[in-house]
């Protein structure tokens, strides 16, 4: 067989080992590009985990403490945060199994959460007013029971003036509330109370004037509407001045 001198030379050798080591390297191409963007994606998880991870510990002390106010804004800062696991690329994460477990978390809160940080406002909200509304409550009923109709008509509308967004509710937020539904209960009874006008009594009360219902001067030593003690210029006739 005859053989190709060119073959036999050191070049051609070196040559072939160039056209290999390419070969080489084209095929590792793909791989090394993938390796790349697999370490650019699970870093990316981990930044994206960790900052769900911390606000999700933040909104579970929030749910702690029953900070309405702190609870939505939170949930509303977690939901954007973990749109990365949640959105479009969603597929790209779903393999690692940190990202599977804090979306079990998520998606346990996710139904009721934002409900109940509304709930713990308007439950504070109507504490608030309630405490409020107690001292003017308690007056009319006084007012009421007295006979006093002006005094009485004032408190009630001073109430309803105080509570009327309890008393109205017109979004259904308070009516679930057990000390909501007492103080409704005692408002109602207090507008379905009667106003029995009584005459006052005078409160001078006047003895009769003539001499003979006089008390004796030694009979006291002060006076019975001023109960002040009777001196040399306090006379025991300072009395009639009185009443």
């Amino acid at each position: 067989e005859k053989v190709d001198p060119l073959r036999c030379t050191a070049a051609y050798h070196q040559f072939e080992e160039v056209k290999v080591m390419l070969k080489n390297i084209e095929d590792l191409e793909p791989k090394v590009q993938s390796q790349a963007e697999a370490a650019i994606v699970n870093k990316e998880m981990r930044e994206a985990l960790t900052k769900c991870e911390k606000i999700l510990k933040e909104l579970e002390k929030a749910r702690e403490k029953a900070q309405g106010q702190q609870i939505i804004a939170l949930w509303t800062k977690l939901k954007i945060a973990a749109e990365i696991f949640t959105g479009e690329k969603r597929d790209v994460y779903a393999a690692y199994d940190q990202v599977q477990e804090f979306l079990k978390k998520y998606e346990d809160i996710a139904p009721n959460v934002e409900q109940e940080g509304k709930r713990v406002i308007h439950e504070q909200e109507a504490t608030a007013l309630l405490e409020k509304v107690q001292r003017p409550l308690a007056h009319a009923f006084v007012m009421v029971e007295k006979g006093d109709k002006a005094a009485a008509q004032a408190k009630k509308q001073e109430v309803y003036e105080i509570a009327r967004l309890l008393i109205e509710d017109p979004f259904g937020y308070y009516a679930n509330f057990d000390q909501v539904k007492i103080f409704i209960e005692d408002y109602e009874r207090l507008t379905k109370m009667e106003i029995v006008e009584k005459e006052l009594p005078d409160p001078t009360p006047k003895a009769k004037c003539g001499k003979e219902n006089w008390q004796k001067d030694s009979s006291t030593s002060e006076c019975s509407v001023c109960h002040k003690e009777f001196t040399f210029t306090r006379r025991r006739h300072h009395c009639r001045i009185c009443g």
